[in-house]
């Protein structure tokens, strides 16, 4: 087989590198997916915090409850503030990891916007062609110092974009089944304990206290009352399992891939530079 000339592969290489990257980034097409699937996942962590907070301050009011009718004697015996305990405390850190989550992720798009820029990509082109213009000729051997700024540059403008594509697609392909299981059962549980919630007082309504109130309601419901608080029980309990799922579902897609995706797209620049 004739033997390939080393210069012509090096030559092909400058030519299809700049072919791909300098039109991606000066049109910013992978910036716009990145920026979709980004605020895709915004999305679903802002309703996930929402619901999270919702059921927290629902929970709140039963256990505030619980406490102020226990001396009344109404007659129940399982208490939703000591059931709900549990649950309540792991959706605090749930609330908190989510807010967490949300900011992973809005921070991602301000900096696909910042890397997004027009003098991002113009440092970019000078440096892509000042590096080619060593690499195509046979005997120059472009700086050390110029190769580095070039994967360093790289890294600034495609790195949190294509980052953020892989982190999205690896979650379709593989974790929306159970982050829409998980996101689901947490729901069906917030509003079940919605339902169970005293109704809140009424502007309207004659003057009555906080103690009348509550004991008018549980008098109203106090045929359903053991039944609906066991199922609360049960369901709060499944629903920890399921919070904890989507503990992990969001860890994974908002810090582990994002971190690992900035790793090998460095490690990916650099060796194609032959950088160690």
């Amino acid at each position: 087989m004739p033997r390939v000339d080393p210069l012509l592969l090096r030559r092909a290489f400058v030519a299809i590198a700049l072919a791909v990257l300098l039109p991606l980034a000066w049109l910013g097409s992978l910036d716009n997916l990145a920026r979709e699937h980004v605020e895709a996942g915004l999305k679903r962590a802002l309703v996930t915090f929402a619901t999270a907070r919702l059921a927290n301050a629902v929970i709140s009011v039963l256990q505030e409850t619980s406490v102020a009718i226990s001396p009344m004697g109404v007659g129940v015996t399982t208490m939703p503030g000591q059931a709900l305990d549990p649950l309540n405390d792991v959706i605090e850190q749930f609330s908190t990891l989510m807010l967490v989550a949300s900011v992973s992720l809005g921070a991602q798009l301000v900096l696909i916007n910042v890397g997004g820029l027009a003098a991002v990509s113009s440092v970019l082109t000078l440096v892509m062609l000042s590096w080619a213009w060593f690499a195509w000729r046979r005997e120059a051997v472009a700086p050390r110092w110029l190769a580095r700024a070039l994967v360093i540059v790289l890294f600034a403008r495609f790195a949190v974009p294509v980052a953020a594509v892989g982190s999205e697609a690896i979650f379709r392909i593989t974790m929306s089944h159970q982050y829409a299981e998980a996101q689901g059962q947490v729901q069906a549980t917030s509003d079940l304990i919605a339902r169970s919630a005293p109704p809140p007082e009424s502007a309207q309504a004659r003057p009555e206290g906080r103690i009348e109130r509550l004991e008018r309601w549980f008098s109203e419901r106090k045929r359903d009352l053991q039944v609906n608080f066991a199922e609360l029980k049960d369901r709060a309990e499944n629903a920890i399992r399921h919070i904890v799922t989507l503990m992990a579902l969001f860890v994974v897609q908002t810090i582990l891939l994002p971190i690992a995706f900035l790793w090998l797209a460095y490690r990916i620049f650099g060796a194609t530079l032959r950088l160690r």
